[in-house]
């Protein structure tokens, strides 16, 4: 499953900023029940992305048959002819992460990111699958809660969001702006695409950012938000853990580890991190597995372990 390591490499260009070192795993754990002849898994890659993290040395427990980019994400494509009855299908690297949040950017302790074509923000400010900021109540709440500062504005919807949800740690299933808002409640997905869609609604460009946190308690697969303010550029958001009194609007730590920035990829058929296809009359249960270390002066330190209930 976990292949050996290699030494995180630092840009340049970013030596003077704090980041943190770390070394991850993640995939799927998959059950084989009855005869499959051939499996088929497509799943999203890590991506270096300037002020967020930088990826490398990253190697497959099954070597792909494709790697390609498309929408600005990247995926790998893997194929098992007659797959056994257990096995992983995983990939390693490692990662610089780096804090992007408001204290960060205001400081120079963050690379501002700003968008070269002004023009790529519009789907930004766009309504899509569970960021229905179209929606009559969302902008009303919008219009409300507006400002003309637009940072006092995005603190407002921020505010808004986490005094109207609850955060239920038993949701089966992303439900989406609308109906979270309506029914005060939701888990990190929830959080980061009521907060997102309600800035979209305020004509503030927003994304929902999905991956992991490689320090955790209950659970490393989270969401959170990155708001695009004209005078920092794009800015990380945790209305979540903001909300659950483990960071502020303002400040947040290094954890995030980006995989997509939608909650439903077309290339992966709706689904956020991979998709499955399998030929066959047996049954296929798989479930998430997730792996991390911290590296601090070239040692690795203790890998904390994550595994979803199997489905």
């Amino acid at each position: 499953f976990f292949a050996e390591d290699g030494a995180p490499v630092s840009w340049e260009d970013r030596q003077d900023l704090r980041g943190r070192a770390v070394e991850c795993a993640f995939g799927r754990r998959y059950r084989v029940e009855g005869e499959i002849s051939m499996l088929q898994v497509l799943c999203v890659v890590p991506k270096t992305i300037e002020g967020v993290q930088e990826i490398s040395e990253i190697s497959y427990s099954v070597r792909p048959s494709r790697v390609f980019d498309s929408g600005g994400k990247r995926y790998a494509l893997m194929v098992i002819n007659k797959p056994p009855a257990q096995f992983d299908l995983a990939m390693r690297f490692t990662a610089t992460l780096y804090s992007g949040d408001l204290t960060s950017v205001r400081n120079g302790r963050a690379v501002e990111r700003f968008e070269r074509n002004r023009s790529a923000l519009r789907q930004y400010l766009l309504p899509e699958k569970y960021v229905e900021s179209d929606n009559t109540a969302i902008v009303q709440a919008a219009r409300e809660l507006a400002d003309e500062d637009q940072l006092a504005a995005v603190r407002k919807l921020f505010s808004y969001t986490n005094s109207r949800l609850t955060y239920d740690d038993a949701m089966t299933r992303t439900i989406g702006a609308f109906e979270a808002l309506k029914g005060r409640r939701g888990d990190c997905s929830e959080y980061a695409s009521s907060f997102v869609a309600l800035c979209r609604a305020r004509g503030i460009p927003a994304r929902v950012a999905s991956g992991y946190v490689v320090d955790w308690n209950d659970t490393p697969l989270h969401s959170w938000a990155e708001v695009y303010l004209d005078e920092f550029g794009w800015v990380q958001f945790d209305p979540t853990y903001a909300d659950r009194g483990r960071y502020s609007f303002t400040n947040l730590d290094s954890v995030y580890l980006q995989l997509t920035d939608t909650q439903s990829d077309s290339v992966l058929g709706g689904r956020i991190f991979y998709s499955t296809r399998y030929r066959g009359t047996g049954a296929l249960r798989s479930q998430s597995v997730f792996e991390c270390s911290e590296i601090r002066n070239g040692e690795k330190g203790q890998t904390k372990r994550w595994a979803s209930p199997a489905g």
